[in-house]
């Protein structure tokens, strides 16, 4: 029997509460969910207690109204989807998940196009990610192919390694002899890692730098939006899939709200940002398994009496930390200081009131702007005054007109950020000789794209790159 479990979690607690499970059904579709959801938030609110196009449209329905407490504070944001479910409430995406979506794309045969059209994808990147010092060839292979496409150290390693190797100068010694003309080909390639390492670093350093005041991920995660809305503006699918650029929006979004939300009900206190996580929930039902002997088959009765039980062994850990072993799929960092993370460990400001979300996010804006102002990206993809001047325009809703990417109805292209295998043979070579076969895919249904990537610049861009590198 399959189960559907509804719980809540609250903001400054390690508990959780279990507040439905019922027996799941097969017959039933989203317009089945919308209105389970609905009901539970208002048996939610009645009380007093304070899947995905399901969630969006219940969650992202009614736009703030004037009368909001809200409405002061977020108002005057640009870009910021204003859009809620009843009562404020918002729709999110962990954060792990996002990151490992992230690097499943990277990881594919196709990648992700930035800048001029430039594709980066794993064969490339098996290449150039050992010009870092700490990087082998064997070193990279684990990043690129991991065993387990779900460890999320893994992909915060590989995004940190991409967002290092953005940092390298192609065009200095080693990579170039003194006064000879750089290659253009890689020249166009580390200008399209550089823009993909700013990426991951504004998306990284709010959840993994314990020293960083409120404000800081706030400006970080704005400069994520714009970056991110700039790409996908620019190269649409070709950039990333529909969903994972909706969930990836939605992410920032449900950050801003929440930390509005802190401010009127009590500024005075702190907010830790990786609360927005869902990892109190996944402990909860890793406990549920356990208390299962892991054997998923299970009674209705079983389930609700295992979801007791896992709730008990939660409050055990809740109040004595120091039992806590870690768990190597949760953990953000692989090392001892990051293992454990909790809130006595943020030692940077994280207090509500210390905020000004307006001036944050304005600063990120003028963060990406001076990113992709050097960059290949055509300056109508970050006019965003002008974009966002046109009111049914946002970060989440595109092009306008109501429409929402991998939401819309007919908007169902496959995501391809899922898990890749690892790669029987390999190229030494440089990224226009590797042909290491990533995806257990038809090779004749890919190769079209990718071997005309070196062509991707024609004789115009190429002399033109030329004449900047000779100046």
């Amino acid at each position: 029997m399959e189960m559907t479990v509804i719980v809540a979690h609250c903001f400054g607690e390690d508990q959780t509460y279990p507040i439905l499970a019922a027996p799941s059904c097969k017959a039933k579709d989203y317009t089945d969910w919308e209105k389970l959801i609905e009901k539970v938030i208002e048996t939610w609110v009645a009380n007093g207690a304070d899947t995905t196009v399901a969630g969006h449209r219940t969650l992202v329905h009614d736009k703030l109204d004037e009368s909001s407490p809200l409405f002061g504070i977020l108002s005057d944001i640009p870009g910021l989807s204003l859009y809620t479910g009843s009562h404020s409430i918002t729709l999110d995406f962990d954060y792990k998940h996002i990151f490992k979506r992230f690097c499943t794309l990277l990881r594919s045969s196709n990648g992700l196009v930035l800048g001029n059209g430039r594709r980066m994808h794993a064969k490339k990147l098996e290449y150039y990610l050992t010009w870092l010092e700490d990087c082998d060839k064997e070193k990279a292979m684990r990043l690129l192919y991991p065993d387990d496409p779900q460890d999320v150290p893994r992909a915060i390693e590989l995004m940190c390694a991409v967002t290092r190797l953005g940092r390298i100068d192609p065009t200095m010694p080693p990579y170039t002899n003194p006064g000879q003309i750089p290659d253009v080909i890689t020249y166009i390639d580390f200008k399209t890692i550089r823009m993909l390492g700013d990426l991951f670093q504004n998306l990284l350093e709010p959840f993994v730098n314990p020293t960083l005041s409120l404000s800081q991920p706030v400006i970080h995660l704005s400069t994520f939006a714009h970056l991110l809305y700039s790409f996908y503006h620019s190269h649409r699918r070709s950039f990333m899939p529909n969903q994972l650029y909706y969930d990836s929006q939605t992410l920032v979004k449900n950050v801003i709200f929440c930390i509005a939300k802190q401010q009127r009900l009590d500024a005075s206190q702190p907010f830790f940002l990786p609360d927005i996580g869902d990892d109190p929930i996944e402990l909860l039902f890793a406990f549920l398994c356990m208390c299962g002997g892991h054997n998923s088959a299970l009674y209705y009765k079983q389930g609700i009496d295992r979801l007791r039980a896992a709730q008990d062994i939660g409050g055990v850990y809740s109040c004595n930390p120091d039992l806590r072993h870690g768990h190597r799929r949760l953990n953000l960092l692989r090392t001892e200081h990051l293992d454990h993370m909790h809130r006595g460990m943020w030692s940077g400001d994280i207090l509500s009131r210390n905020v000004n979300l307006h001036a944050c996010w304005l600063n990120g804006h003028d963060t990406a702007i001076s990113v992709l102002s050097i960059s290949p990206t055509y300056p109508e993809d970050f006019d965003y005054d002008g974009i966002f001047s046109n009111p049914n325009i946002d970060m989440l809703c595109v092009f306008g007109a109501g429409l929402y990417p991998g939401i819309t109805e007919g908007d169902d292209e496959e995501d391809i950020s899922v898990q890749t295998v690892l790669p029987e043979t390999t190229n030494a070579g440089d990224p226009s000789s590797s042909c290491v076969e990533v995806d257990p895919v038809n090779p004749d249904s890919v190769p079209d794209e990718i071997e005309q990537e070196q062509l991707v610049l024609d004789l115009e861009d190429q002399l033109k790159t030329l004449n900047t590198l000779a100046a």
